[in-house]
């Protein structure tokens, strides 16, 4: 106690959210914020791909903007049920 008043506690999860940089996941342009910073990438990438189909397949490409992670969902180019002669 200080000054008559309880000492302000800090929980671990405001500790974890201080520590870490803010995510966020763009595709198709589109910046999406972080759902949940418990979820891996993979697990997000899951979630949006609910909503974005093309998502499931895509390769992921990390850069730091400032403090910021960025994580771009990258269409994959292919040629879907061709064969080569």
């Amino acid at each position: 106690m200080r000054d008559g008043l309880p000492a302000r506690q800090v929980t671990n999860r405001q500790r974890r959210k201080e520590k870490t940089m803010a995510r966020v996941f763009v595709y198709d342009d589109r910046e999406f914020p972080d759902p949940d910073p418990e979820m891996t990438v993979d697990q997000v990438k899951g979630t949006l791909a609910d909503f974005y189909g093309e998502i499931a397949n895509a390769s992921v490409k990390e850069t730091k903007r400032g403090d910021d992670t960025i994580y771009e969902f990258q269409r994959r180019v292919g040629t879907k049920g061709c064969s080569t002669p």
